[in-house]
């Protein structure tokens, strides 16, 4: 199976270089951050899970956003650039501090509450990546990524629910 490539970046001191390693690397730490949570959370570590889950999605896709944005912009089949995509990292952002300060406020159901709206954002994005596959047929990462939303809110929404603190 042939890899999608990652084209070549323009960095600020105007170089190009391909970070197409990097941005996998994200997307592992990512994934297994979030997973790990999750994990946790099924083991009644709810504050844990809370914020590995907010953390890894919202907080790391945050920095990834404003230190890798175009890298993964062109992974995505996407334009580069754009002032939404920083806006989007700053929001992503301000949920990763939210969770943190809830979380040492011991602030269970603020925590929880940002859980959910984390989540419904990463299913919201997902939707979009759908809607994306529909404008540009075969684009596999796209199904991939509303895919993995869809098993992320059906693995992640029973831990919610089981901390009971909403």
């Amino acid at each position: 199976m042939a890899q999608e490539s990652i084209p070549l970046v323009r960095t600020a001191s105007g170089e190009y270089t391909d970070k197409a390693g990097l941005v996998k690397a994200v997307e592992g730490l990512r994934i297994s951050a979030c997973a790990a949570g999750i994990g946790l959370g099924y083991a009644k570590y709810y504050q844990v899970f809370a914020l590995l889950v907010v953390l890894s999605l919202a907080g790391v896709t945050g920095l990834e956003s404003l230190l890798l944005g175009d890298a993964s912009a062109a992974s995505k089949g996407w334009p580069t650039g754009s002032p939404y995509q920083k806006q989007s990292a700053c929001n992503n952002l301000a949920l990763a501090a939210g969770a943190i300060l809830f979380a040492a406020l011991r602030a269970n159901q603020a925590l929880a509450a940002t859980v959910v709206v984390t989540l419904i954002f990463i299913f919201l994005s997902g939707v979009n990546h759908l809607l994306t596959t529909a404008r540009a047929a075969g684009f596999k990462i796209h199904t991939f990524r509303f895919l993995g939303a869809v098993v992320l809110a059906a693995v992640a929404a029973p831990v919610v629910y089981m901390w009971g603190v909403l």
